[in-house]
């Protein structure tokens, strides 16, 4: 038997991603970047969008590249699984999969606020949160105050404003300065 590799495949490709706070590079084979694509197609998620999501949810101990083939496995796997079950159901699996241990409700729902937050942190929206917390120290002012800036923008409705606030708390840990992050909508 006769087993041949082709090193174009297993080569590491780079490419960038922009997540909160900063833009990355990632490397990964090409048939992971393939797995990747296929994914944001099926959900209808950018790239970057997506990159935001793992990045949201991603235990601090993984690397954004270690989270993100984790994040490609754990969606593959979660679609074997449920063959019937709708793209975003199955991405949401994933994003569980690879996010720390959540220890009850309310903290499963702050990651779930965080992971919606994250693709909607523009830089201007950064730099907004980070003034705002300075006048706001508990959550809910700090969520009421970026809701009314953000108008109806504002991916979050007033009786979610416990966890938005701690979300956004969450994500500002993420961001290294509001200058090194770059946009990152949902087409």
């Amino acid at each position: 038997m006769t087993i041949r590799i082709d090193l174009e495949e297993s080569a590491l490709h780079s490419r960038r991603l922009r997540v909160p706070g900063r833009e990355t590079s990632v490397r990964l084979e090409q048939g992971l970047w393939d797995a990747y694509d296929a994914v944001c197609r099926a959900t209808g998620c950018p790239r970057n969008a997506l990159a935001s999501r793992i990045e949201a949810r991603r235990d601090r101990a993984l690397g954004l590249t270690n989270a993100v083939r984790l994040f490609i496995v754990e969606y593959w796997r979660a679609a074997c699984d449920d063959r019937d079950a709708e793209p975003m159901t199955v991405l949401d699996r994933a994003l569980t999969a690879i996010s720390p241990k959540a220890t009850g409700a309310v903290e499963a729902a702050v990651m779930r606020m965080r992971d919606r937050l994250a693709p909607e942190m523009t830089p201007r929206r950064i730099a907004l949160v980070l003034e705002l917390s300075r006048d706001h120290t508990d959550v809910v002012t700090l969520a009421a105050a970026a809701r009314s800036q953000w108008g109806r923008l504002a991916p979050w409705e007033p009786r979610s404003d416990v966890l938005a606030g701690q979300a956004l708390r969450d994500l500002l840990h993420i961001v290294v300065t509001p200058d090194s992050a770059l946009q990152c909508r949902p087409h």
